[in-house]
């Protein structure tokens, strides 16, 4: 059996549910070991108030799931937990149609390279990072300082995307 306890001294800017939301994650990464195992694992917390010197000892409730896969919360879920999040500011529809949404520069490149290759890249956007021992790291970085490289690989991904 495998007990995972933890002692907290409890600070004055910390309340108990985020204490608790810290065990949640804990028990989220033991969800995604194998379901047998699960049932052997148990987590408790105690907590130390500082002020008060008193030691609460709480078993956390389990959260298990036929599959023993961890379930993420709906938007409307985590909307009613914190009404806050409802006051973001909402994608419009011409961002949500623009094919550039939401993909990371990395990603771009990534399935650019996979797609042409570092030689045809190198041809199209003149530039060393492409040329000379080309490496992610090295090209992503130049492209986040440099806007007229990334509009050039920007461009080039959205032709790669209309060719499909």
């Amino acid at each position: 059996m495998v007990v995972v306890n933890s002692h907290i001294s409890h600070h004055s800017d910390w309340n108990d549910e985020l204490i608790k939301n810290i065990f949640y994650k804990i028990q989220a990464g033991l969800n995604s070991i194998s379901a047998s195992h699960l049932e052997n694992i148990t987590v408790n917390m105690d907590i130390h108030d500082d002020h008060n010197d008193e030691s609460t000892d709480q078993p956390m409730q389990t959260h298990e799931h036929s599959d023993g896969e961890f379930k993420a919360k709906t938007n409307e879920e985590l909307n009613e937990k914190n009404p806050a999040r409802l006051k973001r500011k909402q994608a419009t529809e011409e961002q949500l149609n623009n094919p550039l949404h939401g993909v990371k520069l990395a990603q771009i490149l990534e399935r650019l390279v996979d797609h042409y290759g570092w030689e045809y890249l190198a041809d199209r956007v003149n530039i060393r990072c492409f040329m000379y021992n080309p490496t992610m790291k090295s090209s992503v970085r130049f492209l986040r300082r440099m806007p007229w490289a990334r509009e050039h690989v920007e461009d080039i991904y959205l032709e790669m995307l209309e060719d499909r």
